[in-house]
């Protein structure tokens, strides 16, 4: 019985490492259609769940990097802290549907905060006077009333759920800082929890 039950996991490994081993091909023939397609869809839709784009599939590790996630879409209205879309005839239903999506960011920058030690002093707010370009219209102002090597003042972002560090895997940062008059270095870390 053994010996019978060790021939048959021998088979199923070599079937399954032909079958892993081989390329897989797609073929589509433009001339030969398969399902017609409703004439009213259109366009993509990709629906953000838990952070499944920004920070899952798009491999972004700091949240809200453009600070517009406080943002109200275009046409919204802020109703109680409820975000509720213009009232127009709902798709399929053609009549307008009521209905409201709860608004959480708690500030105008959600996932970033300002932490200070000792005597330091600053704060934030969003900037639109200075964009670094039209797709990035605003950016986030430290204004910053006392520091030194001593009272330090650290902008910290969270991530999604932290931020997930890979042992001997390379991480590179960029980002771009406009000053008046802030002389001094500016650091950048990871730091654990």
């Amino acid at each position: 019985m053994q010996r019978v039950m060790m021939r048959f996991l021998v088979v199923c490994l070599f079937f399954s490492a032909k079958l892993l081993a081989q390329d897989a091909t797609i073929s589509i023939d433009v001339k030969k259609p398969m399902a017609k397609v409703s004439p009213d869809l259109h366009g993509i839709f990709f629906e953000e769940i838990s952070h499944g784009g920004e920070g899952g599939l798009y491999a972004e590790l700091i949240q809200n990097r453009g600070f517009e996630e406080s943002r109200i879409p275009p046409g919204c209205s802020l109703d109680l802290g409820w975000l509720a879309p213009p009232a127009t005839p709902h798709y399929g239903a053609n009549k307008v549907v009521d209905w409201k999506m709860k608004w959480e960011p708690v500030n105008q920058w959600p996932a970033w905060s300002l932490e200070t030690s000792g005597k330091s002093k600053a704060t934030l707010s969003l900037d639109k006077t200075n964009p670094l370009n039209s797709a990035t219209p605003q950016s986030l102002k430290v204004d910053i009333k006392a520091a030194d090597k001593d009272n330090k003042i650290s902008v910290i972002n969270e991530g999604f759920w932290g931020i997930r560090v890979d042992k001997d895997e390379v991480y590179n940062l960029s980002f771009y800082v406009y000053s008046t008059n802030y002389r001094a270095a500016v650091e950048a870390s990871l730091v654990g929890a």
